[in-house]
């Protein structure tokens, strides 16, 4: 299923360019005509494509302030990278400067992606502290529709998984890591909001945890891991 047509899709770019700074904001919207609903994978895909289309992109070196973007109240998913060699802090602020929260705090040449769900929208901006290149892409996905159980997640490193649907009742996550450093898996709702962390610890990990879904909806999981991850849902 195409996605959009070229023809007909309309796209408003803006960008502002810090010469001596060396910042660049990129903002980009775009809208498509209406499609058919098909099945659940396609619909999930031509969600996901309309939020990345609609991102606000960022980039920049070193410790720099953002300009300021407009976020709406609820999901907020945020893939950041960068390239140097010390820490790689990620701080969310308001209008007025103040602290919402720390998105990311890494060492070293990193790349994730992590969702967020924020209560109140508004005017925002970032405080980076970097040390290399980085960039950072914000998008609001709306999700209506997602994977069903059984399901099986895979991945490395940060990132937030693909939403799955979730019934009233018990579900159980059976979880793998590989990796060295920390491994930890949150449950998160449509709006992004903490429902169940799933494990926090250290190195290698086999394991699973029981959870009692009392609302039915779309979901999805914030993995945290420097080593390649599993995740079966059933």
């Amino acid at each position: 299923m195409a996605l959009c047509n070229r023809g007909v899709r309309r796209t408003l770019l803006g960008a502002c360019a810090y010469g001596a700074l060396g910042l660049t904001a990129l903002a980009t919207r775009s809208t498509c005509g209406q499609e058919d609903q098909g099945d659940a994978a396609p619909q999930q895909q031509f969600d996901n494509q309309q939020s990345r289309d609609n991102a606000i992109k960022l980039q920049g070196t070193g410790q720099q302030s953002s300009e300021k973007f407009v976020l709406q109240p609820g999901l907020t998913m945020v893939e950041v990278s960068h390239d140097g060699q010390s820490n790689l802090i990620i701080r969310l602020l308001d209008e007025d400067g103040q602290n919402i929260d720390t998105l990311f705090n890494q060492i070293g040449a990193f790349r994730g992606e992590q969702g967020f769900g924020f209560a109140t929208g508004g005017q925002r901006l970032l405080e980076i502290a970097a040390d290399g290149n980085w960039t950072v892409a914000i998008n609001q996905p709306q999700p209506t529709d997602a994977q069903r159980l059984p399901t099986e997640l895979q991945g490395t490193g940060y990132e937030a998984t693909p939403f799955i649907q979730l019934d009233k009742g018990l579900v159980v996550f059976k979880m793998k890591h590989n990796g060295e450093s920390r491994f930890r898996v949150t449950l998160r709702d449509r709006d992004g909001q903490l429902v169940e962390t799933l494990v926090n610890t250290l190195g290698a990990f086999e394991g699973s945890k029981p959870v009692s879904i009392e609302t039915p909806g779309v979901y999805f999981l914030n993995v945290g891991a420097d080593g390649d991850w599993s995740i079966d849902a059933q």
